[in-house]
């Protein structure tokens, strides 16, 4: 769906005027003197250093070409992504990429995949790009701090992925703005084994034949840790016992559900044997202060990501929209992602949780399903769960119980949870993607 205002000012906001562009595009420019070389990270006119994630790429030509525009502004989704064609990203910014196929199109663009191969043909990388629909390019939201210069997603991801231990949040690779066709462009990291929704549909259709088919423990376990590892860096800028950012401002995913983690290769060091996750879509995320209701996705809000105000009605009790949306926010959408995940639950069969609703969580499919898992976990998942903000574990706080069930030897001589070889009586995790060039989602 389009994307809506996230945040509020103390101070009604005005929309940014449109960008200097003529209607008519006009006759292509003379050749230009090639640019001074500039420091890694540094700006060169409109652009920044190709092979860096910290600005705009340089190298990769706004084709087609002005005179062309007209009739790529008509194209979208597949069509105009492969006319816009792809160069200038990855280590050899003079290489071109050859596209593989669309990975999904949503209310808010389109993402494909594409790849570069060798003069022998064998691959060498593989990249997503992710680009913006143009009704939406002007929406204040989509823009940090200044408009119409650096896209306030690009800015959110990249911010975490310069610190240490940021594995588990996807990779912003550099962007690109195209102010002629109001364009917004991503590239991000390619994760080969989809997202979560596509695991539990998997484990789904195994539920529907025999009802002994489960996400294993381990990987739940390590699917928890991965997120509040995540959560950690956003929430406070570092993960506990790390030195932290003097000045950094608390951010709120807000969109957190298995759609938006994806699954890459595993680590070699903890969790052996299972894909490591990365969150992702930091479209609605946030370092503002105050937040209004109505970001993300329905069934993963939290009580007070809904918006209880209703204009229509003057006699109305708005006392419940007077909950802050907060990083307690994310913690309930994480334990209810948890909760799915051990539930099976596909994304059209999630039901939404408001204050009042009357719904009690955690509430579990079936009671082999509720005996299957640890009392540890389904209590962890219950504290995320309560209605009462204040009544949620913090970040740190969660961190640390769950490294009380993984990060200690459960005897003398064994291996912590997270450090140990898949059990044998643990069968090896089914995943989306296996040995197919497919597994990405938007």
């Amino acid at each position: 769906m389009p994307p809506k205002s996230r945040t509020r000012k103390k101070r009604k906001a005005a929309e940014p005027d449109e960008p200097d562009e003529p209607d008519e595009p006009p006759p292509p420019p003379p050749p230009r003197p090639k640019r001074a070389k500039t420091k890694r990270g540094g700006r060169s006119g409109d652009n920044a250093s190709a092979d860096n994630a910290q600005g705009p790429l340089e190298g990769e030509e706004e084709r087609p070409g002005l005179s062309e525009t007209d009739s790529v502004a008509k194209l979208d989704g597949e069509d105009r992504a492969q006319r816009l064609g792809l160069r200038g990203v990855g280590t050899d910014p003079k290489a071109e990429w050859q596209w593989v196929r669309s990975l999904g199109t949503g209310g808010v663009g389109h993402a494909g995949l594409w790849k570069r191969v060798d003069e022998n043909g064998e691959l060498i990388d593989r990249i997503v790009a992710k680009e913006s629909s143009p009704e939406f390019f002007m929406s204040r939201d989509l823009w940090y701090d200044e408009p119409l210069k650096t896209p306030k997603e690009a800015a959110l991801m990249e911010s975490i992925n310069q610190m240490r231990d940021s594995k588990n949040v996807l990779r912003c690779l550099g962007w690109r703005v195209y102010k002629v066709l109001k364009i917004i462009r991503l590239y991000l990291e390619y994760c080969e084994h989809g997202d979560l929704e596509n695991l539990i549909e998997i484990y789904d259709r195994k539920r529907g034949s025999s009802t002994d088919h489960y996400l294993p423990v381990r990987a739940i376990w390590a699917i928890f840790e991965s997120l509040v590892a995540a959560l950690c860096l956003l929430h406070r800028g570092g993960m506990p016992g790390h030195s932290l950012p003097p000045k950094w401002k608390p951010m709120v995913h807000q969109d957190i559900k298995p759609h938006n983690i994806f699954m890459t290769k595993p680590d070699e060091v903890i969790w052996k044997q299972i894909p490591t996750p990365k969150l992702a879509d930091f479209g609605t995320a946030t370092q503002d202060t105050f937040i209004i209701p109505g970001g993300g996705t329905k069934g993963y809000r939290a009580p007070e990501q809904y918006d209880y105000e209703d204009p229509d009605n003057e006699d109305s009790d708005n006392a419940m929209s007077n909950v802050d949306i907060t990083t307690k926010s994310d913690i309930w959408a994480a334990g209810r992602t948890i909760l799915v995940l051990m539930n099976l639950t596909k994304d059209t069969d999630i039901k939404e949780h408001r204050f009042g609703s009357g719904n009690i969580l955690p509430e579990y499919r079936d009671v082999a399903t509720e005996n299957y898992y640890p009392d540890e976990l389904k209590d962890l998942v219950e504290r995320c769960l309560r209605d009462k903000p204040e009544e949620r574990p913090d970040v740190v706080e969660l961190w640390n119980s769950i490294q009380t069930h993984v990060g200690t030897p459960i005897s003398r001589g064994a291996l912590p949870m997270r450090q140990a070889q898949r059990p044998f009586d643990e069968e090896p995790l089914e995943l989306p993607g296996t040995g197919k060039d497919h597994g990405w989602g938007i």
